[in-house]
């Protein structure tokens, strides 16, 4: 086993790893382990949870309540990080012994962690409660599942599609978005609503993997990395298919430059009426909802075809602290956050959709948007986000070719196939 010292090197590309996706600013409270009193049942236990999306904290402050409630020895302390600093502070206080009892994880930074011995597996909680795997996707299960141990439970189910906002199409006179649409339809759609002289654009060519050129590498028939986690396909005809459908809203103006949207990114855009399209995740729903002006204009349809229907279906699951000074207590808890009763609250408060069971359609029937259909279809299509034991490294050499590629100073072409070359490098070097 790897020391613990090595993810000290990590450095975690945020964008690249479409983490973006999940982010909000937020204000931490002081982390650490677990705090009890001594070794009977009754004695007093306080659990640090960590997570990092603010927008989701009151959901997950009323499932430590209800934990709570079930364990009146228990006290959960929420500590909030900005999605920004999240890995690297984690890191640290890996590290330092400080590092929360419980904390969200994703199926991209799983491998690094389990390797070192960082977190546990909670095989036995799941056999000894007799916990239901069969409940959850089996995909999603299968994410947090490392060297034949389980990790965590899917906790909720993230999917992207294609926002779009009404008064725009209702003014150019465009029909809406539906399951059927193509990328031929969205070019089409994109060029009438794109109005330059009042700051419109049609669409946002953000460079993100998770919401935007995965998918389209994927509808294109490419791949990021093949089965063995050996190579890339960077250099194919699909995969360029798959930028070029970006690269083409920008030169042909109907996006911002990569310039102005990191000045002004689309979800910024989109609400104050300046983007009538853009390809982003189902986060948006909470906050989007709890917003009257946006929850009237706005709707999502899911992802428009290329050669075939592709898009990323994610989910976060919470991991145990292997050092945590009460194991089994926060065992329970991260099982109990993607317990069904946790997927009733995030129903009631309308946070992502619930991964347990088919709790999601309750979730989408209680939004103003079509959430249905979106789910539906998304989960026919689904791709999970490439991870290998390196990720970090090669999304950021990916990260870097592609901002350049976006920004007219690399040459399509000519940047993805020395793309493919330095992915499959490093690929190599982890073998």
């Amino acid at each position: 086993m790897k020391s613990k010292a090595a993810l000290g090197g990590l450095v975690v590309s945020v964008l690249a790893l479409g983490l973006t996706a999940c982010s909000g600013g937020a204000g931490a409270s002081p982390g650490g382990s677990a705090t009890s009193a001594g070794s009977d049942e009754n004695d007093p236990v306080t659990l640090v949870y960590g997570m990092w999306n603010v927008n989701q904290e009151p959901t997950f402050r009323a499932m430590a309540d209800a934990f709570e409630d079930e364990h009146p020895n228990v006290t959960v302390e929420i500590e909030l990080t900005p999605v920004s600093e999240y890995w690297t502070k984690l890191q640290t206080a890996v590290q330092g012994g400080s590092a929360p009892d419980v904390f969200w994880m994703n199926h991209l930074q799983l491998p690094l962690y389990a390797t070192n011995g960082v977190v546990t597996p909670i095989d036995d909680l799941i056999a000894s409660a007799g916990i239901d795997t069969s409940q959850y996707p089996e995909t999603s299960l299968g994410l947090y599942t490392f060297d034949g141990a389980q990790y965590g439970l899917p906790q909720d189910l993230d999917t992207i599609g294609l926002w779009y906002n009404k008064d725009l199409f209702d003014a150019a006179g465009l029909e809406y978005p539906d399951a059927d649409w193509t990328w031929d339809d969205v070019e089409t759609a994109a060029a009438e609503l794109t109005d330059a002289d009042n700051g419109v654009f049609g669409i946002a060519s953000s460079l993100d993997s998770q919401s935007n050129y995965y998918n389209t590498i994927w509808q294109a028939g490419g791949e990021i990395l093949n089965e063995d986690d050996t190579a890339s396909g960077w250099d194919t005809e699909a995969n360029r298919a798959g930028i070029e459908y970006w690269t083409n809203f920008i030169d042909q103006g109907y996006s911002p430059t990569l310039a102005q949207l990191s000045e002004t990114t689309a979800d910024q855009m989109f609400p104050s009426g300046k983007l009538a399209m853009y390809y982003s995740g189902t986060w948006n729903v909470g906050p989007y909802t709890d917003d009257p002006a946006i929850a009237e204009m706005a709707d999502v349809a899911p992802l428009p075809a290329g050669e075939q229907e592709a898009v990323v279906v994610g989910s976060l699951t919470s991991v145990v602290n292997a050092e945590s000074a009460n194991p089994e207590v926060a065992a329970e808890f991260a099982a109990f956050v993607a317990s069904e009763t946790a997927a009733r609250i995030r129903v009631e408060m309308q946070d992502k959709a619930p991964a347990y069971g088919e709790l999601w359609r309750e979730w989408a029937a209680s939004s103003p948007f079509a959430l249905e259909t979106l789910m539906e279809e998304s989960l026919a299509a689904s791709h999970q986000l490439p991870a290998s034991l390196n990720t970090a490294e090669w999304t950021n050499v990916e990260l870097d070719t592609l901002t350049q590629i976006y920004s007219g100073q690399l040459d399509l072409e000519d940047g993805l196939t020395g793309l493919k070359a330095e992915v499959d490098d490093i690929l190599a070097d982890a073998k």
